[in-house]
C-alpha cells in the first residue's frame, strides 16, 4: 500500500461476513484487521508460529485432506480463525518425525551406507523441522514461478506451501508404523514409494483446487515442473554450500 493512503476501515468480517462493530468479529472471534502477507506478515508470524500453538490443529488437517486447495484459498482470502498456523503445523509435525525417528532405526534391505552417510541421516531426524523450513522457500519459488499469474505474491507462497509441506510430513507419519513393520524387508521401498506418490497427488490436487482457474491438465505439468525446480535449485544450494565449506576449510582453517 502506497504509504500516505490508508486502507479501508472493514465492516464485515472477513471469516464469517458478519458485521463488525469492534476490533473482533462479534460471531466468530476473528480479528477487523488482518495483516497482508507480506515480508513484515512473515518477519511476525516466523517467531509467533515457533513459540505459539493455536487451536485448530485438528480441523487444519482434516481440511488438508478433504479440500486442501480450497482450504487454503480460504486462509488466504482472510478466513483464518478456524485455521492452525501454518508454518506451526509444519514445524510441530516435522519436529514429531524426527522425534520419533530417533528411536526408529529404519535398515534399508541391500543398501550400504558409510559413517557419512550414516550421519546426514541422523542430522535430518534431529533437525528434520529446520529441514522442512530450509526446504520452503525452494518450493515456494517453484510454484510461484510456474503460477506467477493467478495472483499470489511470494509470502502468500511460503504460506500455502507451509500447508503442503505439513501435508506432506504427516502423510509419512500415519505411513511409520508400518515402515518400522517392514524394517529391513523390501516392502519398506514399496511403502516409502507409495507414501511419495500420495503426497505427489496430494499437491497436485491442491493446486488443481487452488487454481480452480486453470485446466486440471495445465496445473498437472506446472505443478511436476515446480517441484522438480525446487529441488534442482536446492541440490545446487547444497553443492554450492558444501564448496564454500571446502574452500573455507582450506584457505581459512575452519571448521
Amino acid at each position: 500500500m502506497e504509504q500516505g493512503l490508508q486502507r479501508p476501515e472493514r465492516t464485515h468480517c472477513l471469516n464469517c461476513d458478519g458485521p463488525l462493530n469492534g476490533p473482533y468479529c462479534p460471531d466468530c472471534g476473528q480479528k477487523r484487521d488482518l495483516p497482508d502477507f507480506t515480508w513484515h506478515f512473515l518477519l511476525q508470524e516466523l517467531p509467533a508460529s515457533l513459540f505459539q500453538v493455536d487451536r485448530g490443529i485438528w480441523y487444519t488437517i482434516r481440511q488438508l485432506f478433504t479440500r486442501p486447495g480450497h482450504a487454503i484459498r480460504d486462509y488466504l482470502a482472510g478466513k483464518r480463525v478456524r485455521y492452525f498456523r501454518p508454518i506451526s503445523l509444519l514445524v510441530l509435525s516435522a519436529g514429531l518425525y524426527g522425534f520419533l525417528g530417533l528411536f526408529l532405526d529404519m535398515e534399508l534391505p541391500g543398501l550400504k551406507m558409510d559413517d557419512a552417510q550414516m550421519k546426514v541421516i541422523e542430522v535430518i531426524n534431529r533437525h528434520y523441522a529446520l529441514v522442512e523450513l530450509v526446504l520452503l522457500p525452494f518450493i515456494a519459488f517453484g510454484t510461484w514461478l510456474f503460477f506467477r499469474r493467478s495472483g499470489y505474491n511470494f509470502v502468500e507462497h511460503l504460506v500455502l506451501n507451509a500447508f503442503l509441506g505439513a501435508q506432506r510430513v504427516i502423510v509419512t507419519l500415519a505411513l511409520l508404523p508400518a515402515m518400522f513393520a517392514m524394517n529391513g524387508s523390501p516392502l519398506l521401498f514399496g511403502i516409502a514409494t507409495a507414501g511419495n506418490v500420495i503426497s505427489m497427488g496430494l499437491f497436485v490436487w491442491a493446486l488443481v483446487q487452488l487454481f480452480q482457474e486453470r485446466s486440471a491438465v495445465s496445473v498437472l505439468f506446472r505443478s511436476l515442473g515446480a517441484f522438480a525446480l525446487s529441488y534442482f535449485l536446492l541440490g545446487v544450494a547444497v553443492v554450492l554450500g558444501v564448496v564454500a565449506l571446502i574452500i573455507a576449510q582450506n584457505e581459512f582453517g575452519l571448521f
